[in-house]
């Protein structure tokens, strides 16, 4: 389960930082197409359960899970059910005003070799959990908030 739910976050990071880029030539950059991809009932049925009043639902599928993307309340968010359509949790962006302080505190250190270049909370089974992808010209990282502290999640070489 817990790989499970680390692929989940990983995954969760590319799908956002893919629908972030506005440029419209993302496939020749290595960025797949978005289709229009339906849920099965059962996890329809699941995702209505837990967000009634949601609007501009899209489905995106991997082999995995599938991920709701949503607006409910005024707020996007994207919602994330395993095959036997379980939901596994809530991630939605936010902003460095939103980490909790100590979060916050200890992101400062990392800011003054890196820029962040997306950030957000994923929520599943009681806890929040937060995720930053910081980048410089040599190297990109993943943190991860475990226990009030960040983690080093992933760090990866640029070319």
């Amino acid at each position: 389960m817990k790989k499970l739910l680390s692929l989940l976050a990983v995954s969760v990071l590319v799908i956002t930082s893919s629908f972030a880029s506005t440029n419209p030539s993302n496939e020749e950059n290595g960025i797949a197409a978005t289709t229009t991809v339906v849920a099965n009932k059962e996890t329809t049925a699941s995702f209505t359960k837990h967000f009634k009043t949601a609007e501009n639902v899209s489905w995106s599928k991997s082999a995995d899970f599938s991920t709701a993307s949503f607006k409910i309340n005024g707020e996007y968010l994207s919602a994330h059910f395993s095959p036997d359509s379980k939901m596994l949790g809530v991630s939605r962006n936010i902003t460095r005003n939103e980490l909790p302080m100590t979060l916050g505190r200890e992101l400062n250190d990392y800011m003054k070799k890196y820029w962040i270049t997306s950030m957000f909370e994923y929520a599943t089974h009681g806890e929040d959990n937060y995720y930053v992808t910081l980048e410089n010209a040599d190297k990109k990282i993943i943190l991860k908030s475990e226990g009030g502290n960040f983690t080093e999640y992933k760090q990866t070489k640029k070319d």
